[in-house]
This record gives C-alpha cells, sequence and structure tokens, in this order.
C-alpha cells in the first residue's frame, strides 16, 4: 500500500487471526461526519468493502481491469437469447 507519512496504514493484529492475510486497511474511529468523509478515513473504509479477489490483486493493470468489471457489472445488461428473423 502507499504509506504517506501514516495517512494509510495496513491492518496489522496483535494476535493470528483469519483477516491477517486480507490485506485490509486500519480504519481511525471518527466523531464527526466531516471526519468520516476525510480521505483517510473514505479510502480505508472503499478498500476494505471490496471483495477480497479484488484486494489481492498482483499488479496494477489486473486491479483496474477487475475494479471497472466490479464496478459495472451490476449496469451491464443480461444476455439476450439468439433470435433468428425471417
Amino acid at each position: 500500500m502507499i504509506d504517506d507519512g501514516d495517512i494509510i496504514v495496513d491492518y496489522k493484529p496483535n494476535r493470528p487471526v483469519r483477516s491477517a492475510s486480507q490485506q485490509l486497511l486500519l480504519t481511525k474511529p471518527t466523531r464527526t461526519v466531516l471526519a468520516q468523509c476525510s480521505f483517510t478515513s473514505a479510502a480505508s473504509n472503499i478498500w476494505n468493502s471490496l471483495p477480497e479477489h479484488l484486494r489481492q490483486c498482483c499488479d496494477l493493470e489486473t486491479f483496474r481491469r477487475r475494479l471497472k468489471t466490479y464496478c459495472l457489472a451490476p449496469f451491464m445488461l443480461p444476455e439476450l437469447p439468439n433470435r433468428t428473423y425471417e
């Protein structure tokens, strides 16, 4: 992950848990709505909400392709049956 002076911090639990290998980011508690909209809070919440197969991508190009598919999947039309017109 990009580390810009502890703005975004990787989640590292103190004891062995199953979530340790999921590449999550630490979400710091916030007191106000304005703080929840900050980059640090919003970025870590959005990253942690992504499916694991996206967070585990090995390179940037694969991540971009899978993220695009993930975001656009709800808007894709189902395949229409093959019709022949006489």
